[in-house]
């Protein structure tokens, strides 16, 4: 059996970006979340419990080549190292009181 070692995020209108995880290790055998909104996710490969704590901001889809996003200041920076087509980026924010998503290019 193939054993996830990632966690993808799925709004409601269906757009799935990464959440938490590089996709190479840990293998992530279960998730569970508390009241406050943490996650807590095994990890199977070091014999950990690790928290995640949901807060911030992400970006989706990924930002061009030589571009970052700072996702506890909401800040995007860098100079794009290549031309591409123009794209349009859901920017999500995401605080104890819920989150709040707008779209811009």
């Amino acid at each position: 059996m193939a054993v996830p070692k990632s966690i993808r995020k799925i709004t409601p209108a269906g757009m799935v970006s990464p959440f938490a995880g590089s996709g190479l290790s840990p293998d992530v055998l279960g998730v569970g979340v508390d009241v406050s909104g943490n996650m807590y996710v095994t990890d199977y490969t070091n014999n950990l419990i690790r928290k995640i704590t949901p807060f911030g901001y992400g970006i989706s889809p990924a930002l061009p080549a030589g571009l970052t996003s700072d996702v506890s200041a909401g800040i995007i920076s860098g100079i794009p190292t290549a031309v591409t087509a123009s794209e349009n980026y859901l920017v999500t924010a995401t605080n104890a009181l819920g989150s709040k998503a707008f779209t811009t290019f």
